[in-house]
């Protein structure tokens, strides 16, 4: 009986330490991905938090790639210039396109943004 208890008990703490260490790779691969992609945005970020005038060419250019998409969109809510993000890039298609180019850009998955959808 001892036995069968020692063999459950080894198998709820395997299971435990495996969840435990899975949510801290997930939240790691994250943080990774979204410095990785941050970077990118700096020269923009920093021009909106100066309050200088960010160029709208240059958050097209940059709306025109998926992989920044949402982190700019989100940039520019959040520094109240949503205006500036190009119209074309609102649409469902091009979001969902943003949306999978992330996902697959997780450490876990593709750990790049695909070079075509």
């Amino acid at each position: 009986m001892k036995v069968i208890l020692y063999g459950i008990v080894a198998v709820v703490a395997a299971l435990v330490a495996f969840v435990v260490w899975r949510l801290g790779s997930v939240g790691r691969g994250a943080r990774e991905r979204d410095a990785r992609i941050l970077r990118e945005l700096a020269e923009v970020e920093a021009g909106l938090r100066s309050g200088s005038e960010v160029r709208s060419e240059s958050i097209v250019a940059l709306a025109a790639q998926p992989h920044l998409r949402r982190l700019l969109f989100g940039m520019l809510r959040e520094y109240k210039k949503a205006g500036l993000f190009p119209e074309e890039h609102l649409s469902r298609r091009s979001q969902a396109e943003a949306a999978l180019v992330y996902w697959m850009m997780h450490p876990n998955e593709l750990q790049a943004a695909p070079q075509e959808m």
